[in-house]
């Protein structure tokens, strides 16, 4: 973006910062907010966030309609089973480090070094590990079909670049999500034109599974580009035994949290896929695609406002518990928003853009705008959890989440088809917020919830200026 303009409209002006790059915003949201500096960083990160959410939703969308055309129903099923297969393990392979690593960045930035080799020490170990598990994984799951354990082995090979992704934390923990959002733009791009060029050329499957594991690479080469770039050494990174295990033990009991999440998202589609076959999973897997792609702006939000949050809780507890229930506010007018969005695709959108073999998926996308709302909810309540350090209540509450989760998409599937796994998504999430209720800590994140659920309107500044 350039550093000067001309002509500039008397409805937007650009904020200055010291360290990023200017970014048009509208001078009422200015004049409201503040002028301040750090102010002006943390508007300027919520741009970049939405700009690489919305630039990647697009490519991507645009991209997955041309291979969903291409491929067809059952084939398009097929290679969504193997991304979500290899999702399945993601967590294992990143060992639910990010959200921690942000909070101790922060927290402790003179132990940055340390904080970073040793991550990445486990990183290296884990994802390595978690490429063997999901290989023999898949050849228990599906012993006969080649096709499908192929898929999975090159999908797997993602999490040999998980360790460097984790740089994407270290710009989230310092207000750069510029350096995250041109990196994996880039890479999106990338990995799009290869697609598309697949198409043109006729290629198989495996293509493009290929530039699916390309992307992660080349978002990672990227990453390493600009931390360096930044004036930081990866050299200086020195692998810590007693940061290793301070982040194990805040990190462990969010594996099993990260799993649930996971099961929640992803084992729709392999159950889906197993009980119903490759043709009803290509309808669902369309539907979930725009699904998850709605899941992302909640994220946004929390990723840019969780440095205030954090700041808030050492502040006071009234103070904390205002500014959560005031980032519960900001993300149910975002989910409001976003159901436009899915009555366009629930009505002609699908039938339209991917073909009438997809029509289908719109009536399965209406239903999902229901969990849609549990979801984006518990974005929040996870920055809550770890905030506050509930990391062995989530575990405990994982394990619950996940075998019920398991068992509900069985039995709701068998029974009722896709619509059942559209209720088997929202099963986690409630559990999450009733459970809360009944503990002492967490209950609060709860009350916040209702509190902003009846009175969202009156959302205040969320930087607390």
């Amino acid at each position: 973006m350039s550093r000067t303009r001309t002509n500039q409209s008397h409805f937007f002006v650009p904020v200055q910062l010291s360290s990023l790059s200017r970014f048009p915003l509208p001078k009422f949201v200015i004049n409201r907010l503040s002028a301040k500096d750090e102010t002006a960083r943390i508007l300027s990160n919520v741009g970049w966030l939405l700009s690489d959410r919305l630039l990647g939703a697009a490519i991507s969308f645009f991209v997955g309609v041309v291979v969903a055309r291409y491929l067809g129903v059952e084939d398009f099923g097929l290679l969504n089973y193997a991304m979500a297969f290899v999702a399945l393990f993601r967590v294992a392979a990143t060992l639910g480090l990010e959200e921690v690593l942000v909070r101790d960045l922060v927290r402790h930035p003179d132990d940055r070094y340390a904080i970073l080799g040793s991550a990445c020490f486990l990183r290296f170990i884990s994802g390595w590990l978690t490429i063997g598990v999901i290989n023999m994984a898949i050849r228990i799951v599906r012993p006969d079909d080649t096709i499908a354990q192929n898929l999975v082995g090159i999908a797997s090979l993602v999490h040999v670049a998980n360790v460097f992704i984790l740089l994407q934390r270290w710009n989230t923990s310092q207000v750069l999500a510029k350096h995250n959002v041109i990196a994996v733009q880039t890479a999106t791009v990338a990995a799009s034109l290869a697609k598309i060029v697949a198409v043109f050329l006729g290629a198989t499957m495996v293509w493009f599974i290929w530039a699916n594991v390309a992307l992660v690479w080349v978002n990672a080469a990227l990453l390493v580009y600009f931390y360096l770039a930044s004036g930081q050494s990866i050299r200086q990174w020195t692998p810590s035994v007693d940061w290793m295990a301070r982040l194990m033990r805040d990190a462990w009991p969010r594996i099993p949290s990260g799993v649930a999440s996971t099961i929640q998202t992803q084992i729709g589609a392999l159950v889906v896929g197993d009980l119903l076959g490759e043709r009803e999973l290509g309808i669902y897997s369309v539907a979930l695609r725009v699904f998850l792609l709605l899941t992302l702006l909640p994220n946004v939000v929390c990723q840019s406002l969780v440095p205030t949050l954090v700041k808030a809780a050492q502040t006071s507890r009234d103070t904390f518990l205002e500014s959560l229930t005031n980032l519960y506010r900001l993300t149910i007018i975002v989910y409001l928003s976003a159901l436009f969005v899915i009555a366009f695709f629930a009505s002609f959108g699908f039938a339209f853009i991917f073909g009438p073999d997809y029509r289908e998926s719109g009536s399965v996308l209406m239903w999902m705008s229901i969990p849609l709302f549990v979801l984006f909810t518990s974005s929040v309540r996870m920055w809550f959890i770890i905030t506050e350090n509930l990391m062995k209540y989530a575990m405990y509450l994982a394990f619950i989440q996940a075998a019920v989760t398991v068992i509900g998409y069985t039995l709701l599937i068998q029974s009722f088809g896709l619509y059942g796994a559209v209720v088997g998504l929202t099963i986690s999430g409630v559990i999450g917020i009733v459970a809360d209720l009944f503990h002492p800590i967490a209950r609060d994140s709860t009350h916040s919830l209702v509190a902003a659920i009846t009175s969202f309107w009156k959302i205040q500044n969320p930087l607390g200026r």
